[in-house]
């Protein structure tokens, strides 16, 4: 089976969202919290959207153990 770059991916369903970095001090700090609440009207162009979030891909993809892309198992 050919080895494949994540580059050669292409997104089936990859809209562009609002993200913020959590900074608070509980548990959560550091994660990216995503809004994604335009999944109920079909991901419209938000304001002030800049972070592109990969939901799905065309063809399966998977990461060999060793971290090399390779092909669908």
């Amino acid at each position: 089976m050919p080895a494949e770059s994540a580059s050669s991916c292409k997104p089936a369903l990859a809209p562009v969202v609002r993200a913020v970095v959590d900074t608070s001090d509980g548990p959560g700090r550091g994660q990216t919290v995503c809004d994604m609440r335009g999944l109920y009207a079909g991901y419209p162009p938000l304001k002030g959207a800049r972070c592109r979030v990969v939901l799905s891909l065309e063809e399966d993809f998977a990461l060999a153990p060793g971290g090399d892309a390779a092909g669908p198992l």
